[in-house]
């Protein structure tokens, strides 16, 4: 189920998918990407957040997602999505100032 003001953009991963910025959604048992079909689908996070968590985020070289707290800030957790992909961008992908901007 996803719920009023769920997310806050999304980051394109190596895999090709696009993973949701959860913000009112941080504390639901369900985050969603958009796959590479373009439908969107759900899978479970296994985290423990709180309400309007998170506001942006960015792609590591290691293919992670760290997000950036906003309500989850003075927390003691602050959590990233594992794309779980062999495939990281090369470091001119990463750095430019284009890509991943929002």
């Amino acid at each position: 189920q996803v719920i009023a003001n769920a997310y806050n953009g999304g980051v394109l991963a190596p895999n090709g998918k696009i993973y949701m910025i959860p913000y009112a959604q941080a504390t639901q048992s369900y985050w969603h990407y958009i796959d590479t079909d373009g439908t969107v689908k759900a899978y479970a996070n296994n985290i423990t957040a709180i309400s309007n968590a998170y506001f942006n985020a960015s792609l590591s070289l290691n293919g992670k997602i760290y997000m950036a707290p906003f309500s989850q800030a003075n927390q003691t957790n602050w959590h990233y999505i594992d794309t779980q992909s062999n495939l990281p961008f090369p470091m001119s992908v990463c750095t430019n100032p284009m890509f991943n901007k929002f």
